[in-house]
């Protein structure tokens, strides 16, 4: 069982697994995705149970950066966020677009996106799980990867917003 701190800084208690009719089951998948949090990042996340989801500050070579985890119960997908990468001007929206566009091409596992009415550029992924069962590996796989790609691809950004440099260069 891990115990882990709520946005109000309330103890909660996530089961590994469910005992239902005598039987143990699997724990619910945000319970999994709570756990992975708890043993690769303890007391550096901030849980919101009620949304099911976790937050999650990381700092890569190129930036700080936070990661938001959501299981969406009714979609039974698991939601991956990195919102505020940037703001970008909007002289640069298009470039920006552009450059987003031959990055997004390549990406096997999420998308860079930007919010023309504020300038926001984001990360957002998502895993499927059809059948409800969501494991700690895929968690892990999937949060890396969205940190590993946000923090790669952000000296791109950088320059391009901060020079004249096309997208393609």
């Amino acid at each position: 069982m891990a115990d882990t701190q709520d946005c109000n800084h309330t103890q909660i208690s996530v089961p590994d697994t469910i005992t239902r009719n005598g039987t143990a089951q699997e724990a619910s998948p945000f319970a999994q995705l709570v756990a992975y949090f708890e043993r690769e990042h303890t007391g550096r996340f901030l849980l919101d149970a009620e949304k099911q989801a976790v937050q999650w500050v990381f700092t890569g070579e190129n930036g700080t950066y936070t990661l938001v985890v959501r299981w969406d119960e009714k979609a039974e997908r698991l939601l991956i966020r990195v919102p505020s990468i940037a703001t970008v001007p909007p002289e640069k929206y298009v470039a920006t677009a552009v450059l987003i566009n031959l990055i997004n091409w390549k990406l096997g596992i999420g998308n860079f996106q930007l919010d023309i009415a504020d300038g926001e550029l984001a990360f957002r992924g998502y895993l499927l799980v059809g059948d409800g069962k969501l494991g700690q590996k895929q968690v892990k796989s999937h949060c890396l990867a969205s940190t590993v790609a946000v923090d790669y691809f952000m000296p791109a950004f950088q320059h391009l917003i901060w020079s004249e440099a096309s997208p393609e260069e």
